[in-house]
């Protein structure tokens, strides 16, 4: 009886810790729903609110009856940087362009921010924090690579696999890039598991090390490529910077098996992922993915680094505090797309892919300040304690922890894992063990004091009021999502209830960036009530000035309405900011023709290309050219070509063709009818 009331507190812990690592480590990694247009985001930023409050009220409860200062780990460097930059972020929001997104940006910092001193709080006198979080993020590891490469093996089916494919890859993390940065940042968790663990968890731990590299090489992710390169090369010399004087042969001797295996593993993970392609047909795929890696001048490289340009001009507007939390997808457009994949109003970018040049353009100087000195001070706190540590594992886990958080710089320089929550998460296991290692080392202790009690209470109705909103944000994305399929088959009138039971003063755009009213005006129009059509275009483009769509439908509903001039101005905005766009090419033309100003008519038409499916081009082009070759017709050195331009121009199709061929050889159409017309003349 004595014994079973000895290891009741035991078996109390062992549950606790179970339900404080386990729920963010192996629960909200798979909060997954389908009836959503991000499947991922929304939920598990609900599921993580949720659980830390259960959270808090553990600590509550450790709380109660202790005389001792549990939040005295609270007063390093790190959270005084990260309560600042919490701060600084939520005063942007008086003054961002895009309050919705802001907030719910905000509130995701606040989760982050409760969870990593939630962890570091409760676990300051835990030895073992680590170990335990390092075997839960085994097994996420192992749950994850395999599902990934069952996932990959049912998709190939005996096909050729193309990069397209790969995007199928995905789980319950919404985008297959997503997913191989959270295998790799479990990487380091999973290599110290198979040094330290015994048994059946090492062999798990090498399994789960061994399919991580493999999925993450399937998965064609050059950001994790390179993180995995330079987060190994970084903590190599970070290795021989700390161990300076202790570095010899029996160090490399005593060493050896866990050196080679640290080798063998990558390389075997390699070769079989090449031989996957291999088999599927795909090594093209493959090669042309590690050949754009150092291509800045294509794809995804080109794109992002004419990104960070435009970037670089929205700090340039404001330096200090920044254009406001959740303004980049708005703002940058105000600097147009010309030259990149986005000049034709199809894409739009939600986000820099640099978390630090998108926080350095919404907070400023003074929040990517913060952020940086977070990463200094880790490092600082890092060396300090592989200096002071004389156990090999204490030693080993650090090392790891340093390569997970390179890994993690390295994704934030070159995608966005500030917004995901389960990247947060990670973040927040990475950072805690450093923190509580620090605290152990410098034993500092306070008193305990009111600030905690009001504290814990500020936490708890921070978190009531981010369920609130979560809850707001689903129930609108839903009926988004359901107005999105309406709008597929054509029902406007439900399109129309959709977005009207959507949109809130905390959901005002859906993850596209495009209003949400933008969708519900578009039905209007169609359905002829252009005078809702325009309040709720009108709306939609107060929202987003910058929105193609929402210029040039508004444009179009004025020039209904007779505000003709106001239209005029409005295409002409749409045009500047997007040059491609063919929609207010063709209504600017339109109203040109009206105006009998054909040359100018003419002018826009010529910014359209040649693959172009839209009939009203052609409409205007039989409209424009004709009185062109008249025009030549009618001068005086025309005689000569007379016949074989009447030819031309009698022929619709011939005649448009001659345009988009001027087009694409940029060159006046008049001097490449009469290049066509002498070579018919010279070879009839």
């Amino acid at each position: 009886m004595d014994k079973l009331i000895e290891t009741a507190p035991l078996y109390r812990k062992y549950l606790t810790d179970i339900f404080i690592i386990g729920t963010p480590l192996l629960v909200i990694p798979f909060v997954y729903s389908t009836q959503l247009l991000d499947p991922a985001l929304i939920p598990k930023f609900l599921a993580t609110a949720i659980y830390l409050i259960f959270f808090l009220l553990l600590i509550s409860r450790k709380m109660t009856g202790s005389d001792a200062g549990f939040f005295s780990i609270a007063g390093n460097s790190i959270f005084l940087f990260y309560i600042l930059y919490f701060f600084v972020s939520g005063i942007s929001l008086l003054y961002t362009s895009n309050f919705a997104e802001g907030l719910f940006e905000w509130l995701k910092i606040g989760l982050s921010l409760i969870l990593l001193l939630s962890l570091t709080v409760y676990y300051q006198d835990s030895k073992d924090f680590g170990f335990n979080s390092a075997k839960a993020i085994t097994c996420l590891s192992f749950i994850i690579s395999i599902a990934g490469l069952l996932q990959f093996f049912i998709l190939a089916n005996g096909q050729v696999i193309t990069h397209q494919d790969s995007y199928n890859i995905t789980l319950t993390f919404a985008h297959k890039n997503l997913l191989a940065q959270i295998l790799s940042l479990t990487i380091p968790f999973s290599i110290y598991c198979s040094f330290r663990c015994r048994n059946w968890l090492k062999i798990i731990s090498t399994l789960s090390v061994f399919g991580s590299l493999c999925l993450v090489i399937i998965c064609l992710s050059r950001a994790v490529w390179l993180a995995l390169i330079i987060g190994t090369c970084s903590t190599i010399v970070l290795y021989f910077i700390v161990e300076s004087g202790k570095l010899g042969l029996p160090l490399l001797k005593r060493r050896w098996r866990s050196l080679l295996l640290v080798i063998i593993v990558p390389l075997i993970a390699l070769t079989i992922s090449v031989s996957i392609y291999s088999e599927y047909g795909a090594v093209d795929t493959f090669k042309k993915q590690i050949s754009s890696i150092s291509d800045l001048h294509y794809g995804s490289a080109k794109d992002r680094i004419q990104l960070w340009g435009k970037s670089a001009q929205l700090i340039q507007e404001s330096p200090i505090l920044g254009s406001g939390l959740g303004s980049w997808e708005i703002e940058i457009l105000k600097f147009g797309a010309r030259g990149m994949k986005s000049e034709d109003g199809v894409i739009f970018y939600q986000r820099p892919h640099n978390d630090f040049v998108w926080i350095f353009c919404e907070t400023g100087i003074l929040g990517f300040g913060c952020v940086v000195l977070i990463f200094i001070v880790l490092l600082r706190y890092i060396i300090r304690i592989l200096r002071v540590s004389d156990k090999s594992q204490t030693r080993l886990f650090y090392y790891l922890i340093f390569f997970g958080l390179c890994e993690y710089v390295v994704i934030a320089c070159l995608s966005f894992p500030k917004e995901r929550i389960e990247h947060a998460i990670f973040l927040s296991f990475l950072i805690a063990p450093i923190i509580i290692k620090r605290h152990q080392l410098s034993n500092a202790r306070i008193p305990k004091t009111t600030f905690e009690k009001n504290g814990i209470i500020l936490a708890f109705v921070f978190l009531l009021f981010a369920i609130s909103i979560g809850f707001q944000r689903m129930f609108s994305e839903y009926h988004v999502k359901k107005a999105l399929i309406a709008r597929e088959k054509f029902d406007y009138k439900k399109i129309i209830t959709e977005v009207d039971k959507a949109e809130s003063l905390f959901y005002t755009l859906d993850p596209m960036s495009t209003p949400i009213s933008w969708y519900s005006g578009s039905a209007h129009f169609r359905l002829g009530n252009v005078p809702e059509a325009f309040a709720d275009f009108k709306r939609s483009y107060e929202l987003h000035p910058y929105h193609v769509h929402c210029i040039n439908n508004l444009a179009t509903s004025h020039q209904l309405l007779g505000n003709q001039d106001e239209a005029l101005r409005l295409y002409k905005e749409a045009i500047h900011l997007y040059p491609r766009v063919e929609d207010a090419r063709i209504n600017l033309s339109i109203i040109y023709l009206d105006q009998r100003k054909n040359s100018m008519a003419y002018q826009m038409i010529r910014g359209i290309q040649s693959d172009t499916k839209n009939s009203k081009v052609h409409a205007i082009l039989n409209k424009i050219l004709p009185a062109k070759v008249d025009s030549m017709l009618a001068a005086p050195d025309g005689g000569e070509l007379e016949e074989p331009l009447t030819r031309i121009k009698n022929n619709k199709d011939w005649i448009i063709d001659i345009h988009f061929k001027s087009v694409k050889n940029n060159c006046p159409f008049e001097r490449q009818i009469m290049r066509d017309a002498r070579y018919l003349l010279e070879n009839s």
